[in-house]
């Protein structure tokens, strides 16, 4: 949807309006609508939308700048995520990621430290949460930039996890390993947790 907002409107009907990059603060502001009606619809930066058969693309929307990724993506709401006798029962890892062992599937967990990338490379895709162009030909290399969570947010997020007894955790991050200085005290953070952890 990110990547093609007006093609996914246009080709499924159930959806109405589309996130157009991160979205987090079109998110938010779409939240404060009080009805759903095109003249508060154009308002909100960052959205697709569909209204009485009519596509509308808007102007994008800031994605959360680096000196704000603390303050506005503070971690995620695991006790949100559905269960069925305990947090995380649900959720299984890759069966190579659990060293080909179906008892340490679950509790499983994976995270983001970072969004996006530092290079341009025209086909791959990581950098479409930062899009601020919906222009024609506007690929993912025109919007590269990294942004990293801070260390205190992270460890707070892996002490969580812990606290969960999650002891399998994926760090999605694409670039993770960019840069020494970044990923060497998060790692350090994992085995402070538990020696075990995959």
């Amino acid at each position: 949807v990110q990547a093609l907002p007006v093609e996914s409107l246009k080709n499924e009907k159930s959806i109405d309006v589309a996130f157009c990059n991160e979205g987090v603060y079109a998110l938010w502001n779409f939240l404060k609508l009080k009805e759903f009606k095109e003249e508060y619809l154009k308002k909100i930066k960052g959205i697709a939308f569909r209204f009485k058969n009519e596509i509308i693309i808007n102007e994008a929307e800031q994605v959360v700048p680096q000196e704000r990724m603390d303050v506005d993506l503070p971690g995620y709401a695991w006790d949100l995520l559905p269960k069925n006798n305990k947090p995380f029962d649900l959720y299984r890892s890759h069966f190579w990621h659990s060293n080909y062992n179906h008892e340490l599937r679950t509790p499983f967990a994976a995270i983001y430290t970072s969004l996006g990338c530092s290079f341009q490379c025209s086909f791959c895709m990581i950098n479409i949460v930062n899009r601020t162009s919906y222009k024609e030909h506007t690929h993912a290399g025109n919007s590269r930039g990294m942004r990293h969570w801070g260390l205190n947010t992270i460890s707070k997020e892996i002490k969580k996890l812990a606290d969960y007894d999650v002891k399998n955790i994926r760090l999605s991050d694409e670039m993770f390993f960019l840069n020494k200085k970044y990923y060497e005290p998060i790692l350090d953070n994992l085995i402070q947790y538990d020696g075990d952890l995959n």
